[in-house]
């Protein structure tokens, strides 16, 4: 436990760790990276009449000619708090490969950003997945996250991307997949892009587990309360006294904003709200030079900035810092963007 298995170049099997011999096994606090064999297992193989536990690690950057990138299973695994992330081989092998006869089990891990299918399956396996995330995986754009034959399949509140549509797997015996109060969603990410996997506050995953738990191998990281909507840089005519802006609560709270501060990148562009003012969950607000519907173009304006933010028609930053000084949004924009005099910008929609 607590170690790094990586840069192993060239094994025939089993890259990164070879389990050979019968018995039980644990890995605990891994990091197993960067590793290649030349046929199965990139990451790590498991054989030899062998139950292997694996819990709190990481499995990434493997590759592999043949299938299982990240493991090849030939006996009993079971993956706790496990993420496993770009590993690759070619995209009709798979990430996680099971040989037939064998048990695993994934509970709390985050399966993403593999280059081949999640899981591929050979014959009479037993798979329980549970409070765990499968989701792009495959490069080619195929829909399947989980493919091959078993005995069973049994996913219970976990995310699967595509949902029963990407599942392409056979029970022998007339079973069903059982697909219990799991969902098909963007798990929303903090930066996948950058190997962040941790969760938005907002997140489809975040207590929809078992018992309220949270899908996954990880916990909040990041957080959306208040999100810039949409804006008004360049109104019909004269722009003074009609500049506006449009927030929407995302966060599922109400949300005092006495403190948070509106700033423009123009010099000394910045206002800040005064007064306790709740915007519940959900609800779009909108802050403006002037609350006069006559001559601000009949625009509802919840809050009068006056002067203090002047937009420019050629582009700027629009930022908004909570009362603690940190920032909550931000829209940077330029004369690039598909706006005209009297036209707004908006977001398609307001989660990304």
């Amino acid at each position: 436990q607590n170690g790094i298995a990586d840069e192993s170049n060239g094994q025939y099997s089993g890259g990164g760790i070879l389990v050979w011999n019968i018995g039980d096994f644990y890995f605990s606090n891994l990091i197993v990276e960067n590793n290649y064999a030349e046929t199965f297992g990139g990451g790590i193989r498991v054989a030899g009449g062998s139950n292997t536990y694996i819990d709190n690690s990481i499995i990434r950057n493997n590759s592999s000619d043949q299938s299982g990138s990240a493991i090849y299973i030939e006996d009993n695994v079971t993956l706790d708090s496990v993420a496993v992330y770009s590993n690759y081989n070619s995209p009709q092998y798979s990430t996680i490969s099971l040989t037939s006869n064998k048990t695993l089990n994934v509970t709390n891990s985050t399966i993403t950003g593999n280059d081949s299918y999640g899981i591929s399956s050979s014959g009479n396996n037993y798979i329980n997945i549970t409070n765990s995330i499968f989701f792009n995986n495959l490069s080619d754009d195929n829909e399947f996250q989980i493919t091959g034959t078993s005995i069973e399949l049994n996913i219970n509140y976990s995310l699967i991307e595509n949902g029963l549509d990407g599942i392409s797997v056979i029970l022998n015996d007339d079973n069903e997949i059982i697909f219990n109060e799991s969902i098909d969603a963007d798990p929303l990410f903090c930066n996948a892009d950058g190997n962040d996997f941790t969760l938005y506050n907002i997140s489809p995953c975040v207590g929809t587990g078992q018992d309220g738990a949270n899908m996954g191998a990880y916990d909040i990281g990041c957080y959306l309360d208040l999100v810039i909507n949409e804006f008004m840089p360049n109104p019909s005519g004269s722009d003074g006294g009609k500049e506006w802006l449009e927030i929407v609560n995302v966060s599922g709270d109400s949300i005092n904003i006495n403190g948070y501060v509106l700033r423009g990148s123009g010099g000394g562009e910045e206002y800040t709200v005064n007064q306790d003012i709740y915007v519940q969950a959900g609800e779009y607000f909108v802050l403006g030079q002037n609350s006069d519907t006559t001559s601000n173009g009949n625009v509802q304006v919840d809050l009068v900035y006056g002067n203090s933010i002047s937009l420019s028609n050629s582009g700027e930053t629009i930022i908004i810092l909570n009362n603690l000084g940190n920032e909550v949004d931000n829209v940077e924009y330029d004369d690039t963007w598909p706006y005209l005099s009297g036209v707004s910008c908006a977001l398609i929609s307001p989660l990304f």
